[in-house]
């Protein structure tokens, strides 16, 4: 793609984003589904206006670790150190009840038992994106229920490495390769270590003595795509890497001059982002499969939803809050273990009819 190849390209997403916007506040309908509809017109599968999904999409991304990293400036360690038991009681089963009952559901499709738990763990996940933007738009990011819906998310996100680790032990794979989990967890805590010690003490130090706007800005925004890019690296989300440093910068004295500094790139970024994962959806493979994969996502769906309800009436959310929550996390994001897992599957020697069905469309 040339230089004007990506101006046109970039010309023509923000007149879609502009014009989706002024729409959709319009019709009241909210901002995740008008730009999952725009993409999808303006896609390759639609009347190819933009053609380039793969480029957009992977410059886009980086709205989803701005959203994380303005999460994480809203909220101090001791606010995360209060929802540990959301985080490790309701977030783990979250995962593995969903992921059961999922699992469960595709072995009744005729999927093989590793197939389908592999599955069923992958489409337990949520996407981030959509979950936290959701609460966002409602202006719910301070609730209980959207305390509730971060812990599990962030759980999601912690829980992509040891989902990875069982891949190859599913795929019929040597047991070096599973015994490869104990250097990546080293990894983990290594770079969440140092991401941890750059925003608490490094990156305050280095800020504290820049007067030059210009410098100020370069500095954050490097910190920020460091933190993301030393998370992926690690096997984590890149989010989640934005997410500890924002909560590292939290209380700060820079913490609104950041906010100032992200929240426009973040809204332009995250709108194209959705957009991008509109452009990707295949509209020929619903057409041709559509009853199909139509029972298969329903039953998902109803799967999680009632799980996610079940849950947290259980941990003493309101009627009101537990259908939220259930609504915004029911969604099944295919998450990077699930992508990861895909591959490692096809690649494994282990020849059997099933797939790992992760339906998402790659969004998180």
């Amino acid at each position: 793609m040339t230089v004007h190849d990506l101006l046109v390209a970039l010309v023509t997403l923000l007149a879609v984003v502009a014009v989706t916007t002024t729409i959709s506040r319009w019709l009241g309908l909210g901002s995740v589904l008008a730009m999952l509809v725009a993409g999808i017109a303006i896609g390759p599968f639609g009347f190819a206006i933009a053609s380039d999904v793969e480029r957009i999409r992977g410059v886009s991304e980086l709205g989803v670790v701005l959203l994380l990293f303005a999460i994480g400036l809203e909220m101090e360690p001791r606010r995360l150190w209060s929802m540990r038991r959301l985080v490790l009681g309701l977030g783990i089963l979250q995962l593995l009840v969903t992921g059961t009952l999922v699992a469960g559901f595709l072995a009744l499709r005729g999927a093989d038992w590793r197939a389908s738990l592999l599955g069923g763990l992958g489409l337990a996940m949520s996407s981030t994106a959509i979950g936290i933007q959701l609460l966002e738009e409602r202006r719910e990011t301070t609730t209980p229920v959207a305390e509730a819906t971060i812990a599990i998310l962030l759980l999601q996100d912690l829980a992509i490495v040891p989902l990875l680790a069982m891949v190859p032990l599913l795929a019929g794979r040597s047991t070096a390769e599973g015994a490869a989990f104990g250097l990546r967890l080293a990894q983990v805590i290594t770079v969440l270590a140092a991401v941890i010690i750059a925003g608490r003490w490094l990156l305050s130090f280095v800020l504290r003595r820049l007067d030059d706007a210009h410098g100020f800005v370069a500095i954050v925004v490097l910190a920020i795509l460091g933190a993301a890019l030393g998370a992926e690296c690690a096997g984590l989300s890149m989010a989640l890497g934005a997410f500890v440093l924002g909560m590292m910068l939290s209380g700060s004295a820079f913490q609104q001059r950041i906010e100032a500094i992200v929240g426009p790139l973040k809204h332009a970024l995250l709108d194209l982002f959705f957009i991008a994962v509109g452009m990707s959806l295949d509209v020929g493979l619903l057409a041709e499969r559509g009853a199909r994969m139509a029972w298969g996502v329903l039953g998902i769906l109803a799967l999680k939803a009632a799980t996610l309800y079940g849950l947290a009436r259980w941990y003493r959310l309101g009627h009101g809050g537990a259908l939220r929550m259930a609504a915004m996390l029911s969604q099944a994001g295919s998450s990077d273990s699930c992508s990861s897992g895909l591959q490692t599957w096809r690649a494994s020697s282990i020849a059997t009819n099933s797939t790992l069905p992760c339906w998402g469309s790659g969004y998180r």
